[in-house]
């Protein structure tokens, strides 16, 4: 944890408390990377930055949250006029502008890990659809060629059926 980050209460409330402080979350993140540290807790935004700018993005998953936060503005106690310039000026960023600064300077969400069950089932159906696709191809061919050689053969026949009328017709003239 990063000393006095509000999720310590909330871990020794829950009973954990053998917890290591680290000054910042940079330090924090660099023992996780040396795996000095195997679980840390940080807020999501900060966390996906900082993973993001060590481009340590797949050394770690995401899991549950302990708490839904929110970023609030600040400004001098009593500064009125600039309070409601920042809130007239933040709720003129759109959704959708303000989800790509939010992926622009605090970095992509972290990866899932791929679901093996989901992969390995895909490529069985790539690999059966291939077979499929290679059966077919060789039933194919195996009919043209059959269709080739019963065309040669009828054509053939065709040529050989008038000789043999012919030589029927001369040994036996009455069965013309």
């Amino acid at each position: 944890m990063k000393t006095g980050d509000t999720y310590i209460d909330i871990l020794n409330a829950g009973g954990i408390t053998a917890l290591i402080p680290y000054a910042n979350y940079e330090l924090l993140l660099q023992a996780a990377i040396d795996e000095q540290v195997h679980v840390f807790c940080m807020n999501e935004a900060p966390a996906n930055y900082l993973i993001f700018r060590a481009q340590a993005r797949e050394l770690f998953r995401k899991s549950f949250k302990i708490t839904e936060g929110k970023l609030y503005r600040a400004v001098r106690k009593g500064d009125t006029a600039t309070l409601a310039l920042v809130e007239r000026g933040f709720s003129e960023i759109a959704p959708a502008e303000m989800q790509s600064l939010d992926d622009k300077w605090m970095g992509q969400t972290l990866s899932e890990p791929i679901n093996m069950r989901l992969l390995y089932a895909l490529l069985i159906t790539v690999v059966s659809i291939l077979l499929l696709v290679g059966f077919t191809l060789l039933l194919r061919r195996t009919v043209q060629q059959r269709t080739l050689e019963l065309v040669a053969s009828k054509s053939q026949l065709e040529a050989t059926l008038p000789a043999c009328r012919r030589t029927r017709e001369r040994i036996n003239p009455s069965m013309a």
